[in-house]
C-alpha cells in the first residue's frame, strides 16, 4: 500500500500488488481535488498541477502508460509529448508571467510513468530566501517547502485556468476547431468562472490569433469586450452561465 498526501491535506491510500500513483491518478482524475485535476489531457498524455507541492504553476507532464524512459517512446509519442511540453512551457511565460523554469525528469525502472516536472522559479521567493536552484550544491528542496496550500489555493486555480486557456484553446482556434474550443471553455463554468481574458501584442501571428478568437465568439454566440493597453490588447470573452 502507498499513502499519498495531496497539497490540500487530503490523503489517499493506493492498494494493489504494485501500487502506482500514476495509474491511480489517471483512473480517478474526475474525483481528484479541483486544484490537481488535469488541465490538458488526451489518451496518451496528461498535464496537471503537482499533486503534493502547492507551488502555483508547478506542472507535471506525464505519459499515461508505463514507460521507464523517453527512450521507450515511439517516435509519434516522443513528438507529441515534447510538443505538449513546449506549449506548456510557452504558456508559463505568456499566460502566467513566469520567466524561469527548472525542468526535471526522473527515470525509474520497473514500470513507471515517464514524467517531467516543470518547476517555476518565482523570483521574489527565490530572492527573499536566497534560493540556489542548482542540482549540485543547491537548496531547491527548501524552495519546495516555502509554499502552503491555504495561501496559494486561489492563485493555483487561476494559473491552472490561464495555462489551460493559452496552451489548448488558442491552439484549437488556430486549427479552426471551434466546437472543441467551446467544449473546453464550457467546463470553466463549473469552476464559477464567467469570463476569460486573452492578451495579444504586436508580435508576428498575434493579429491572426485575435481574429480567430473574434470569429469564435460569433460562432459560439458569446460576447467579447476589448481594451487597448500600452503594450498589448485585452480581449475578454464572456462565458454563458
Amino acid at each position: 500500500m502507498k499513502e499519498i498526501t495531496f497539497l490540500d491535506g487530503s490523503v489517499v491510500k493506493i492498494t494493489g500488488e504494485k501500487p502506482c500513483l500514476g495509474c491511480w491518478l489517471v483512473e480517478n482524475d474526475s474525483n481528484l481535488p479541483s486544484l490537481i485535476r488535469p488541465i490538458i489531457e488526451n489518451d496518451k498524455i496528461t498535464v496537471a498541477q503537482d499533486v503534493e507541492c502547492p507551488i502555483p504553476g508547478f506542472y507535471i507532464i506525464a505519459a499515461k502508460d508505463h514507460y521507464d524512459s523517453i527512450y521507450d517512446f515511439s517516435e509519434d509519442l516522443y513528438s507529441e509529448f515534447f510538443s505538449v511540453l513546449y506549449e506548456v512551457r510557452k504558456s508559463m511565460t505568456d499566460a502566467l508571467g513566469i520567466d524561469l523554469v527548472s525542468t526535471f525528469c526522473e527515470e525509474k525502472s520497473g514500470g513507471s510513468h515517464v514524467h517531467y516536472w516543470m518547476l517555476p522559479l518565482h523570483a521574489d521567493v527565490m530572492k527573499r530566501h536566497n534560493i540556489k536552484p542548482r542540482i549540485h550544491k543547491g537548496n531547491i528542496a527548501t524552495y519546495l517547502d516555502l509554499f502552503n496550500c491555504e495561501d496559494e489555493k486561489s492563485k493555483i486555480q487561476v494559473e491552472n485556468v490561464n495555462s489551460y486557456i493559452y496552451s489548448l484553446v488558442l491552439s484549437l482556434l488556430g486549427k479552426g476547431e471551434f466546437e472543441a474550443a467551446r467544449d473546453v471553455l464550457s467546463r470553466l463554468v463549473d469552476l464559477d468562472i464567467n469570463e476569460v481574458c486573452f492578451l495579444f501584442d504586436d508580435s508576428e501571428g498575434e493579429d491572426e490569433k485575435e481574429r480567430k478568437l473574434l470569429l469564435f465568439s460569433e460562432y459560439a454566440g458569446w460576447q467579447t469586450r476589448s481594451q487597448d493597453c500600452s503594450d498589448h490588447r485585452r480581449v475578454i470573452l464572456e462565458l454563458p452561465l
